[in-house]
């Protein structure tokens, strides 16, 4: 999942989010998106749900290694 991690960071700066801002959008707590954004932790298929919707991508698109 570490290329998962990777793409939340790429695309969340691509869409000039904070962290702060996508944990707001999501529900998922500021730090659990820097674990998943330095790949210290492996997400969840909800949690990358919930990403994704806030990024306004799919789960495919945050596994895809194209540049959003």
């Amino acid at each position: 999942m570490s290329n998962v991690t990777t793409r939340i960071k790429q695309l969340r700066e691509a869409r000039g989010l904070t962290q702060f801002e996508l944990a707001e959008a999501t529900g998922i707590h500021r730090v659990t998106i820097a674990r998943y954004e330095i790949g210290d932790i492996g997400i969840s298929l909800e949690n990358a749900a919930k990403i994704a919707a806030a990024l306004g991508c799919t789960v495919n698109d945050l596994i895809d290694r194209k540049e959003a």
